[in-house]
């Protein structure tokens, strides 16, 4: 998950000379002037050198860390982005569940069966999607400061549980509102569309980043 924020851009300026900006999310910039063919050298002593789509960067000539071709779906700051649209709606979801189990005991409900129950699965995906975090980390910091290094393995596998749980419902949430798409209201279809949308999307986020296995 670390990589999510090591995006390295490359810009070739047209004149034998190379623009980077460097993680975390462009903070640090370098302009490099080319020195022998592929070799750039800029005048903080940071040398890149380019092999095909391969990148190779060092601060010396040797031991250079290797850089990989990415495609624009497989940026860092593109996935943080969806993380965070995710993560607010699944919020807002918690938000609405509670405040619907509040007016539940203040007066009867109007709602089918069918619409119960895809709001509480719909309520039980977005618990689970915010928890899973929150879950892990409390789970590695609380407690004895000196066993946290035994505590990673399972606490990202309560996590990775978690979302995994998430997903599976948030699957069947989602069978549920195409099912019952035309039952619904417009202010329903406003809300679950999108909620059904991000659960089906965060299934291949969730698996490049291998969030759904236990490979730790």
């Amino acid at each position: 998950m670390g990589n999510l924020a090591l995006d390295t851009s490359v810009k070739d300026n047209g004149d034998g000379s190379i623009s980077i900006e460097l993680p975390p999310f462009g903070a640090t910039k370098r302009h490099l002037s080319e020195i022998a063919p592929n070799l750039f050298r800029s005048d903080e002593g940071t040398y890149i050198a380019f092999n095909g789509e391969k990148m190779f960067m060092s601060g010396e000539l040797n031991d250079p860390l290797p850089f990989g071709k990415i495609h624009w779906y497989e940026s860092g700051i593109l996935h943080i982005g969806l993380f965070a649209v995710g993560a607010i709606f699944y919020s807002l979801i918690c938000l609405l569940s509670i405040f619907f189990l509040l007016k539940k005991f203040s007066q009867k409900s109007r709602n089918s069966n069918g619409e119960k129950r895809i709001w509480k699965f719909a309520a039980l995906t977005s618990w689970l999607y915010v928890l899973s975090p929150i879950t892990t980390f409390v789970y590695y910091f609380v407690g004895d400061a000196e066993q946290r290094p035994f505590k990673v393995e399972t606490a990202l596998t309560v996590g990775n549980g978690l979302l995994l749980l998430a997903v599976l419902t948030g699957v069947f949430a989602s069978f549920l509102i195409f099912r019952n798409w035309r039952q619904m209201v417009r202010r329903e279809r406003i809300w679950l569309a999108p909620f059904a949308a991000i659960c089906l999307g965060a299934i291949p986020l969730l698996f490049y980043w291998n969030l759904l296995g236990f490979n730790i």
